[in-house]
């Protein structure tokens, strides 16, 4: 049992470093994303995340949640805003409506990803793609 745990440790390890070495050249990228689900991720890989769109996925930002969302896009030069397939997906087009910021979106769950033992992988490569995909667009 040792050794198989072993074994699954270095691939872990190795698709980390895989991730870390493939985000390396957009960590400083600014972005903004739905809801606070990816902060281990952030802090993981060194992303610049500079803020969230809503801290309550099941109540929509107000008008004054938009508009303060709006003067950190310009202020802090942020790059992305990411939206989830599975929450309002148009709350991210309508934060970056007006400005040079591209929509992204990230899928935590893995909604496109057959369930099977490789599934997290999949899910962490998923999420790198769609980060470098967006970020990498600067």
């Amino acid at each position: 049992m040792a050794h198989e745990l072993s074994a699954i440790d270095s691939i872990v390890e190795a698709t980390e470093e895989t991730i870390q070495n493939r985000l390396e050249p957009v960590h400083e990228h600014g972005f903004i994303v739905f809801h606070d689900a990816y902060r281990y991720f952030e802090d993981a890989f060194g992303l610049n995340g500079v803020g969230l769109i809503t801290v309550d996925p099941s109540r929509p930002p107000g008008a004054r949640r938009l508009a303060e969302l709006r003067n950190v896009l310009s202020e802090r030069n942020v790059a992305c805003a990411f939206s989830e397939p599975q929450l309002e997906p148009d709350l991210a087009e309508a934060v970056a409506e007006g400005t040079r910021v591209r929509i992204g979106v990230l899928d935590p769950l893995g909604t496109e990803i057959e369930p099977g033992p490789d599934v997290w992988f999949m899910v962490m490569e998923a999420l790198a793609d769609a980060f470098e995909d967006c970020l990498g667009s600067s």
